[in-house]
């Protein structure tokens, strides 16, 4: 839906490699915040998929302090 493309690389035993490119305009950082200085991003709703807990506790923190829910997954499985 953004005009992008998700790629997998996997080799059992050794892990997976998820590569997600999209299509974003690039903004002056000046000009964004001239256009928008009252506007907040809205908030979205977050799957993350991590299995080390560290990764999740940094991650999940992150987005959670930009506004954003985040659910969390230790495993595909379990994103599944």
């Amino acid at each position: 839906m953004m005009g992008g493309d998700i790629t997998v690389e996997s080799e059992v035993g050794e892990g997976s490699t998820f590569t997600v490119t999209l299509s974003a305009p690039v903004v002056d950082k000046e000009e964004e915040l001239d256009a928008m200085p009252d506007e907040k991003q809205s908030s979205l709703r977050v799957l993350l998929v991590e299995d080390i807990e560290l990764n999740v506790t940094v991650a999940k923190n992150l987005l959670e302090s930009l506004g954003h829910t985040v659910d969390v997954a230790m495993c595909g499985k379990d994103a599944w």
